[in-house]
């Protein structure tokens, strides 16, 4: 009797104890603590120096032939005003400009402003400025981008550091033709210059976007942070790129081709000093289709731009300047006597 009852007692603690081994898997995690928001914006401080590297590429492949450009240039940035509510106002004045073109390799061009040749332009006739095939003549591509070197434009910053306006931004770096507007230019240097929620963000904080990567077209972006520490904030941005209806001036590429879909990611990394960019690096691809009486087939076209701040920029040393041309005739050298020693005997008559 006293064994079965030792036995019944034994069974009954048993399923106790794995019943609460099951209750205690099936129970759900205790929250994980809320991290703490860092609010992150931009000090504008008046005379401020910031220094930037800043790129623009661009990728376009048409049924296999490739045309590349690439354009940096150095921007050297001083906070001139800043009101009262927080909007502020920067210079930005531009040093060296370099890259190159390469167009479906029939024309190759490379250029930079701290190698510019200083000669004047001869006069080339009715053809000047032509290239080969009717294409733009290399050295006046070369001569349009560098001649923004030591010329500079200003950004407008709202409250929040939302870039609202860019004037005088000068017309050798808005591409062949001059076609870039301000708009563009504007959502160019406002997707470096974040602008996080007023609350604060965190590892793991989401948030979303507009952005216009290209004219005529537009991309709903989404954002989260995903490195938060006493140096830095970091957010990675993607999203679908879509055709803007109502994009003024319409799209460009419309006329040429059919949009096939796009995409647009982003790294954006921000200091937790003064709030302002570190490093931004942006990349938009869009495919296209053509079809018309020039040609038929896919068209992608790829943008990455990257924006680096620096701590300043290095000096090309100069050239050494030529050696003078030797002459025919070498001057024969002066002669020279030793000074004579005093008390030395004179050689001569009056010896």
């Amino acid at each position: 009797m006293i064994q079965i009852r030792t036995l019944a007692t034994f069974c009954a603690a048993a399923i106790v104890s794995l019943s609460g081994m099951l209750a205690a898997q099936d129970a759900a995690p205790a929250p994980a603590a809320p991290k703490p928001l860092v609010k992150v914006a931009p000090k504008f401080k008046k005379g401020q120096v910031l220094h930037f590297i800043r790129e623009d590429n661009s990728t376009v492949d048409m049924m296999g032939q490739g045309m590349v450009n690439k354009i940096a240039f150095e921007m050297t940035m001083t906070v001139a005003e800043v009101e009262e509510g927080g909007a502020a106002r920067a210079k930005v004045d531009i040093g060296r400009v370099y890259g190159s073109m390469n167009l479906a390799g029939m024309m190759d061009v490379s250029f930079d402003s701290d190698e510019a040749d200083a000669a004047e332009d001869e006069d080339e006739g009715d053809d000047a400025g032509m290239g080969m095939g009717g294409l733009p003549d290399p050295k006046m591509l070369g001569k349009m981008f560098t001649s923004a070197a030591g010329t500079s434009f200003d950004l407008h910053f709202d409250a929040a550091g939302r870039v609202t306006k860019v004037s005088g931004f000068p017309t050798g770096l808005r591409g062949v033709g001059s076609q870039v507007p301000d708009a563009q230019i504007v959502e160019r240097f406002g997707a470096a210059f974040a602008v996080l929620p007023k609350d604060g963000v965190a590892v793991g904080s989401k948030f979303e976007s507009g952005a216009m990567p290209l004219p005529g077209f537009k991309a709903k972006l989404a954002h989260e942070v995903t490195t938060c520490d006493d140096k830095s904030v970091v957010i990675k941005a993607s999203g679908k790129v879509a055709e803007d209806a109502d994009a003024a001036g319409g799209n460009p590429l419309a006329a040429l081709a059919e949009f096939d879909g796009g995409k647009v990611e982003s790294t954006t990394t921000l200091s937790r000093e003064d709030g302002l960019p570190v490093e931004h690096r942006a990349t938009t691809k869009i495919d296209l289709y053509m079809e018309n009486e020039m040609a038929e087939g896919e068209l992608s076209v790829t943008s990455e731009a990257v924006m680096k701040r620096v701590k300043g920029f290095e000096k090309k040393k100069a050239k050494a300047a030529e050696a003078p041309a030797p002459k025919d005739e070498a001057a024969p050298a002066p002669k020279t006597e030793a000074p004579k020693a005093e008390g030395e005997p004179k050689k001569g008559k009056d010896a």
